[in-house]
């Protein structure tokens, strides 16, 4: 992507804001398809949506930053590439 003329880049993005691709949007679209093929099975007015299909993934095991942590990296930052 460093070799990424800006207007290229520019394109990607206006293309992703029209229609977007990846993982999140290709499970909508399974749930879109999972929510019709279970709609006749359920009971009235208990109809289950596409994000009752969808993942979601929770990164418990990734800890917050503490903002003591946050203050170190920008010193650590400002040390090694802040102007000299």
């Amino acid at each position: 992507m460093q070799e990424m003329p800006e207007h290229r880049f520019q394109e990607w993005i206006a293309q992703y804001n029209i229609s977007p691709w990846g993982e999140k949007r290709d499970s909508l679209h399974m749930g879109i398809l999972a929510s019709a093929v279970v709609a006749p099975y359920c009971k009235k007015g208990q109809n289950m949506r596409a994000d009752d299909f969808m993942p979601k993934f929770e990164d418990k095991a990734k800890p917050k930053q503490t903002l003591e942590q946050q203050k170190a990296m920008f010193q650590f930052a400002q040390n090694h590439w802040g102007k000299k």
